[in-house]
């Protein structure tokens, strides 16, 4: 089985508790329970790690900064006038996790094992 493995030109987004999530080496268990098939209903642990990087609610992970951004402005008055307030950028939560693949048997070829994905029709 060849490894899924995500590089800096094809990323994949994911969302879950309202954060953006990117993750840039590998497949967390979840990411691979999502793409799992009938053909691979189950996703092996290989032993490696990745990192993912979570930015706050409606901030994107920018890959060639490192950084969370958030564009646009938001214009305003008060009592006191008007006033535009323009975002700048803050740094993500750097999340490691276990690195998974898909597989259409409970072991890889290596024999590991491997959990089955019960999301699966």
């Amino acid at each position: 089985m060849k490894k899924l493995c995500l590089t800096a030109a094809a990323v994949w987004i994911v969302t879950g508790g309202g954060a953006w999530a990117v993750a840039l080496r590998c497949l967390t268990s979840a990411d691979c329970a999502n793409v799992a098939t009938t053909f691979s209903p189950y996703c092996c642990n290989q032993y490696t790690t990745g990192q993912s990087y979570n930015c706050p609610d409606g901030w994107t992970y920018q890959i060639p900064t490192g950084k969370c951004s958030r564009p646009g402005t938001t214009n305003g008055s008060d009592g006191a006038g008007s006033y535009q307030l323009s975002y700048g950028d803050c740094d993500p939560e750097v999340t490691t996790h276990n690195c998974f693949e898909p597989s259409s048997s409970s072991t890889d070829k290596k024999g590991k094992k491997c959990f089955q994905v019960s999301t699966v029709e």
